[in-house]
């Protein structure tokens, strides 16, 4: 398949496939960042952003945007990894323009609610609770801690016990800003 590489602005590139075959798209954004930009003080920061990002933007509330993304078959979600975090969206060809603007802006200016902060603060408080009680999660950090060692890719993506009371929102919205001001964007 074909594909065009093309720099939009400095440090954002855009990557594009078409694909004849439906009548879909999907946009993705990756920006750098992850668990290999954290450490042990706000380990799980990207993650927390990555849940919080899609709660609305700039120009509309979350209720707004949910029922608009429902009403047009679309799908917005954040995510995070080791290298990168991001945004997803898929939706229909013919809503594209629409789409993409609530994309761009949820993106580039999320409102970040602190109602849904909180909420996913104690979310990722209930995950820990969990994986105390899962074996295979202990096999896996005890894995993944021998192979890593102090490299941050031994750390858990979604924080620790320790490090999570440590994440507030103004840390989060400050690193989201930090980072789509300074690093590269590929979309």
């Amino acid at each position: 398949p074909k594909f065009k590489c093309v720099e939009i602005a400095k440090n954002v590139r855009f990557v594009h496939r078409h694909n004849d075959m439906t009548p879909t798209f999907v946009l993705h954004a990756y920006i750098k960042g992850g668990v290999s930009f954290e450490n042990e003080l706000n380990n799980g920061i990207y993650n927390l952003i990555s849940k919080n990002m899609t709660y609305g933007h700039s120009k509309a509330k979350y209720d707004e945007l949910k029922q608009y993304l429902e009403t047009h078959a679309a799908y917005l979600n954040g995510f995070s990894g080791k290298n990168a975090y991001g945004l997803t969206l898929h939706g229909l060809s013919k809503d594209f323009t629409d789409l993409s603007s609530h994309f761009m802006q949820t993106l580039k200016k999320p409102s970040f609610p602190a109602q849904y902060f909180k909420l996913e603060k104690e979310l990722l408080n209930r995950s820990h609770h969990l994986q105390k009680e899962d074996p295979i999660k202990h096999c896996c950090k005890h894995f993944t801690k021998q192979i890593f060692n102090n490299h941050p890719y031994a750390m858990n993506l979604i924080g620790t016990e320790k490090s999570l009371p440590k994440l507030s929102r103004k840390l989060m919205v400050e690193t989201h800003q930090k980072m789509i001001d300074s690093s590269e964007l590929v979309i």
